[in-house]
Parts: C-alpha cells; sequence; structure tokens
C-alpha cells in the first residue's frame, strides 16, 4: 500500500471532522505504519500511533 493512500484518508478525516488531533491510530508493522514520512505526518496532524508489539498484546507507540 502506498502511504499516499493513507494519508489522503486522513486528511479526509480532517477534511470532515475539522481536526484529528489527539485521535489515536492503531497499526500494524506494515511498510507504511513505519514509514518515516507516515510517521511525520501523523505528527504534523496531532495523531498518536501505537501498533502491537511483535509476539505481544501489548500496545507501543512509536
Amino acid at each position: 500500500m502506498r502511504t499516499e493512500l493513507v494519508e489522503d484518508a486522513l486528511k479526509a478525516a480532517c477534511a470532515e471532522r475539522g481536526s484529528i488531533s489527539g485521535a489515536i491510530l492503531h497499526s500494524d508493522h506494515g511498510s507504511v505504519d513505519t514509514s518515516m514520512a507516515y510517521v511525520t505526518f501523523c505528527r504534523t496532524l496531532g495523531v498518536a500511533q501505537f501498533m502491537d508489539a511483535v509476539g505481544t498484546n501489548s500496545d507501543h507507540t512509536v
């Protein structure tokens, strides 16, 4: 999946709601979710990323 596709979805959410600052996104360890461009984009929006550590069910921040 392209990073731009996910970013477009978040931009649409911002347009619909006005802001998504404070939202928490749970994701896997895919290439989009761990790319620096996506991490930076989420931080710019004020969105926290959380993902399970490999082999556990507890959440850890990126």
